[in-house]
């Protein structure tokens, strides 16, 4: 009879422990929730128009009042490999009833962010090809900053109170900023002969403002095209100040930009981790 309960305890057990692990699977943190969370649409101004809703629990299509619902959310940075199509910043899966899968993949232009729609044949099929070829743009106005991303231990860092200027953007606007190409040019020496480097022509994106010793830094990062986990870079650029920061990866060989303070040092690092080694 003991050893009857003992079994019972360990399976019941089990399927706990299991069902946790689902959960916690099913979620993605709250950095992934503020930097795409939000309302799409192929017409956002058309309250006909499909729309999508990138929830902290749920990735939903919405159309007439009826709705499609994914749990399990999951935020792949490396969903295409090494080959990334341009623009890509992360593939959200999630998983209908059923088990079928439904996926956002979102993109970022110099119009703002957008998702196209993937899903398995089936319910493909069933939203037809002007819902799943279509692209659905950001709806809820600039993007707000991650959340905690401007975060950072003792005093030397905190989250900018505002987005600067044009942060809904595409980060070209850092990246082609007059100051900041004149004071890149005297601090990047080697890097200089980096191709992707000098162009910054590949897939980018804004992480949320942060205040370093005093100074308000725009964060950016960049990837070499179809090589992002081995080539990418994370800028920090205080325009008042004439400071840029920049930690670089070149397959695994960091060189920090602009000679950081320790507090720069220290929130390069944590950046650069949460936006290239989730």
């Amino acid at each position: 009879m003991r050893h009857t309960e003992t079994a019972r305890h360990s399976v019941l057990a089990c399927a706990l422990a299991t069902a946790l692990a689902a959960q916690a699977q099913g979620r993605f943190d709250p950095a992934d929730v503020n930097n795409y969370g939000g309302s799409y649409s192929i017409a956002c101004k058309d309250p006909a128009s499909p729309r999508l809703h990138v929830r902290a629990d749920a990735l939903v299509f919405e159309q007439g009042g009826k709705t499609i619902t994914g749990r399990q959310v999951q935020a792949a940075y490396s969903y295409f490999g090494n080959s990334p199509p341009p623009n890509y910043q992360v593939a959200l899966m999630s998983e209908v009833k059923g088990g079928v899968q439904m996926m956002f993949i979102v993109f970022g232009d110099r119009q703002g962010q957008y998702i196209t729609l993937e899903a398995d044949a089936k319910l493909a099929q069933a939203l037809g090809a002007a819902r799943t070829k279509a692209k659905y743009r950001y709806c809820d106005g600039p993007r707000a900053n991650a959340a905690g991303a401007g975060a950072s231990t003792g005093k030397s860092a905190s989250p900018a109170a505002k987005s600067a200027p044009g942060q809904e953007q595409h980060p070209s606007v850092v990246f082609h900023n007059p100051r900041f190409k004149a004071i890149y040019s005297k601090i990047a020496g080697p890097l200089k002969r980096e191709v992707w480097l000098t162009t910054f022509e590949g897939p980018a994106s804004f992480n949320a403002n942060v205040v370093v010793d005093g100074a308000e830094f725009r964060v950016a990062t960049i990837c070499k095209p179809h090589d992002c986990y081995d080539h990418n870079a994370l800028f920090m650029f205080a325009e008042k100040q004439g400071l840029v920061y920049a930690k670089v990866n070149n397959n695994d060989k960091f060189t920090l930009v602009g000679a950081p303070p320790p507090a720069a040092v220290a929130e390069l690092d944590r950046q650069w981790k949460a936006s290239f080694r989730r």
